[in-house]
């Protein structure tokens, strides 16, 4: 990715995190960039629609393009339903709850409800994590196509750590694969942040291949046996729900 457009995303993941309208000044605050880098930027984002700046407070807000991005019919339907047996499952079991998505690598989380927990992860629609340090990475990995998990491991040899109890050994994580696909189920103990342990489940397609996957995240430093009896069943249960609804095919697995 070039330097321009790494700060291009940096920009645009300022304005959704912060929900409302931010001066060019509140922007570089929080980036600390060049004056002239940032103006750049922000013009050229405004002339695509990717921002949006007003007439009246000069501040600027996330465009209306981008609108075309996030409403694709396939994952629009998927995220729906996910929002609302996610709003059910989160009100009795007050777990953080997040969808996700795999590429090139990658996971990338598209919607999300929080526990009502006073610790609890800050989660944010797009952020992104290698996906061998995720239980939903791990989750989409393990159902995946083959060629796609061959593809990763041959892209990956080596695995590089986030945490200390990050896996790096790619045998570790190729038998944590098998063990997923086995139990249905993914798990991570703090390997992509500290003080987080994730449950992780994928949501399969017609083919039985992963396409999304959805994961439940805990303050904890570790998962109790009382955790997953608790939390896995009604995990596996929306996931299956979410298998049903209908999707366009969409590729999710490269490496």
């Amino acid at each position: 990715m070039s330097p321009s457009i790494g700060i291009a995303f940096r920009v645009l993941d300022e304005l959704a995190d912060a929900q409302r309208e931010l001066s060019a000044a509140e922007i570089n605050a929080a980036l600390d960039l060049p004056k002239s880098t940032l103006h750049r930027i922000l013009t050229s984002l405004e002339l695509e629609g990717a921002v949006s700046r007003s007439a009246a407070t000069r501040r600027y807000s996330l465009g209306a393009r981008l609108s075309r991005y996030a409403a694709q019919p396939s994952s629009s339907r998927l995220v729906a339903q996910f929002m609302q047996l996610a709003e059910a499952f989160v009100s009795k079991y007050d777990e953080t709850i997040q969808l996700c998505t795999y590429e090139n690598g990658i996971v990338t989380f598209i919607a999300f409800v929080e526990s009502a927990q006073p610790v609890r992860l800050r989660c944010r629609i797009g952020r992104q994590l290698p996906v061998h340090t995720t239980a939903s990475g791990k989750a989409l990995l393990a159902f995946s196509a083959p060629e796609t998990l061959q593809g990763f491991l041959d892209a990956h040899p080596v695995l590089e750590p986030r945490t200390p109890d990050t896996i790096t050994d790619v045998g570790e994580l190729t038998e944590q694969l098998r063990r997923a696909r086995e139990t249905g189920y993914a798990t991570e103990s703090q390997e992509s942040s500290r003080n987080l342990s994730c449950i992780a489940a994928p949501v399969r397609d017609a083919d039985g291949f992963s396409m999304a996957a959805v994961t439940l995240c805990l303050p904890s430093s570790g998962l109790r046996g009382d955790d997953l009896s608790r939390l896995v069943p009604p995990l596996l249960e929306l996931t299956g729900e979410l298998e049903a609804v209908p999707v366009a095919p969409r590729v999710v697995g490269r490496s």
